[in-house]
């Protein structure tokens, strides 16, 4: 982790890159800011995939169906996911952390369209942000909602049963946490923000891998000594499942770099979780995952927890119990019967 830059230091923007994917998008998500508003970033790493049957950060190229829908809802929580260095790079000069406990609500409902296509929405709740408070550093923000985001994918190539699925999605946030209060410092972005990322999945009888790689666009940020702006993201992600269509175990390790400085410790939060699901029929399943920062950039915590609900819509003459013997992660979520 890194240390903050002070409150009494100036903003330092700097011209965005990475116009040449998805200009459209990131169009809108660099919009110029008012010239006097503080500067904020999102600091919480743990962005939920959309569906239920996705992993736990890590999407998959599979959709819901035609008009099927679905509610999920998270709670992550995060310890010293941002502390202050006096040497910035340097872990044996840590002084305290900035924001010593973090725990997120992230709601998002979804439907299905044309058996390809899923649209979202979903909005975080700071349930509480506490740490120390050193003067001229940025502050915690106690308790807040974020920014509240739209999003949609399309499934490209691979049916449920297929060994290899292919799609791609993109979401866009409103800087509604900033515009309702411009003290913030980590609930949110100072303008819209935007992502748009590649999916892959390869799907066999005892393990399923799903693979993300795409891009986030925001309007760069110096609330720490390090400036968060456009960034590579990607995901891993490993379901095993143990009773199919009933018990699954994840594996999954997600982050983010800056393209400005690519690679740089305090810019490249990433992280690992390991998890279980479980299905209950009709449509519902639980979730729970644990761990920690592998490289401790901004938002990389010492310690992650993750307990995740969600609920689809039954697919109309669908046994009760989700998926079956063929199924390797749940509804519709793909999978192959043979070895």
């Amino acid at each position: 982790m890194h240390g903050c830059r002070p409150r009494s230091m100036p903003p330092a923007f700097r011209p965005a890159g990475g116009g040449w994917f998805w200009p459209a998008l990131a169009t809108v998500a660099l919009a110029a800011p008012p010239a006097a508003a503080q500067e904020a970033v999102t600091l919480d790493q743990y962005r939920p995939a959309p569906l239920g049957d996705d992993g736990f950060a890590v999407s998959r190229p599979s959709d819901l169906g035609h008009l099927r829908g679905g509610v999920r809802l998270d709670f992550d929580y995060a310890m010293n996911p941002l502390v202050y260095e006096e040497d910035v790079g340097d872990a044996s000069t840590e002084v305290g952390a900035v924001v010593r406990d973090h725990l997120v609500l992230q709601l998002a409902g979804t439907l299905g369209l044309f058996d390809r296509l899923v649209l979202w929405i979903g909005l975080p709740v700071n349930l509480f942000m506490t740490g120390h408070r050193y003067e001229g550093l940025p502050e915690p923000d106690g308790t807040r909602p974020g920014d509240p985001y739209f999003g949609m994918r399309v499934r490209i190539w691979g049916e449920p049963g297929d060994l290899f699925g292919f799609g791609v999605q993109a979401s866009v946030s409103a800087p509604i946490a900033h515009a309702a209060d411009d003290d913030i410092w980590f609930s949110g972005e100072q303008n819209f923000a935007g992502a748009a990322t590649l999916l892959a999945e390869l799907r066999w009888r005892y393990v399923v891998v799903a693979a993300n790689a795409g891009a986030r666009f925001r309007q760069p940020s110096d609330v720490t000594t390090t400036e968060v702006g456009q960034e590579f993201v990607w995901g891993l992600g490993f379901t095993f499942p143990i009773l199919p269509g009933t018990l699954a175990a994840y594996l999954e390790t997600y982050g983010a770099t800056t393209f400005a400085i690519f690679g740089a410790r305090e810019a490249t939060p990433v992280e690992l979780l390991a998890g279980v699901r479980v299905w209950e029929g009709h449509g519902l399943s639980v979730s729970a995952a644990a761990g920690a920062g592998v490289v401790r950039g901004y938002g990389a915590p010492d310690v992650r927890g993750v307990v995740s609900m969600s609920w689809t819509l039954p697919e109309e003459g669908a046994a009760p119990a989700a998926g079956g013997p063929a199924v390797a992660a749940g509804p519709r979520g793909g999978g192959v019967a043979g070895s």
